[in-house]
């Protein structure tokens, strides 16, 4: 874990110049516990520290596969890659990731749960 916490730090003071903002991606599956444990134990902090000097993207691994009910195979199955639709969605519809980020620090937490949990977490966050 403190490799990636390195790794981010690194890259947010390498990145930034006097009037630019820190890109920073993180390539996750909603119902991973490994995303879980880096999200609830590193990174929020790391962005509350960080956020005004920090433009976070978050991207859904995932499987194309025509096969499947959405065309896509995640590694925990079709309730994550519902639970991916979702947080994919709220990301677009609420671009601030303050929003977006109380969202996931409700959903994580009830990670066997999603996708039930998200509309209620949306709700109790105030995004619908």
């Amino acid at each position: 874990m403190k490799t990636v916490v390195l790794f981010v730090l690194v890259l947010v003071c390498t990145v930034l110049s006097a009037s630019d903002k820190a890109n920073v991606e993180l390539f996750v599956m909603s119902k991973c516990p490994d995303v879980k444990d880096f999200y609830n134990n590193v990174f929020l902090q790391l962005y509350k520290d960080l956020n005004s000097i920090m433009d976070v993207k978050v991207y859904f691994i995932a499987k194309v596969d025509a096969t499947q009910k959405y065309g896509f195979k995640s590694l925990h199955g079709v309730t994550e890659v519902e639970g991916d639709l979702l947080e994919a969605c709220a990301q677009n519809l609420y671009p601030n990731n303050n929003d977006y980020f109380k969202l996931l620090a409700c959903v994580n937490p009830q990670m066997p749960y999603i996708p039930r949990v998200v509309q209620d977490c949306a709700n109790k966050v105030g995004i619908d």
